[in-house]
């Protein structure tokens, strides 16, 4: 039974389709989203947003992304071989209300 298991109060998912996951699961459990479990996922999908979901999450330069990642490539492919790069592409949180502060 839920209530006899020590639960967690908060999650942050690796991405938004484990948050609704877990949204789903919550709710499948009794739990309200965000009183009993705070939810956090990460990228910011278009169901995120919906009224119903309201999942508070991260944003992520998707576009940026990509174009630093195929820029790397082309360079790779014309010889350069100065090993790895770190490039860090900043995040945004978007507050929506599956966290306590929603």
């Amino acid at each position: 039974m839920v209530a006899e298991r020590r639960l967690p109060r908060a999650l942050f998912c690796a991405n938004d389709t484990i948050a609704l996951g877990a949204m789903n699961g919550a709710h499948e459990l009794g739990l309200r989203v965000p009183d009993d479990l705070a939810l956090v996922g990460f990228d910011d999908l278009e169901q995120a947003a919906w009224p119903l979901v309201g999942l508070t999450t991260i944003r992520v330069p998707f576009e940026d992304m990509l174009r630093s990642a195929v820029d790397r490539l082309l360079e790779r492919i014309a010889g350069d071989d100065g090993g790895p790069r770190r490039v860090v592409h900043p995040v945004e949180p978007v507050l929506r209300t599956s966290h306590a502060g929603g």
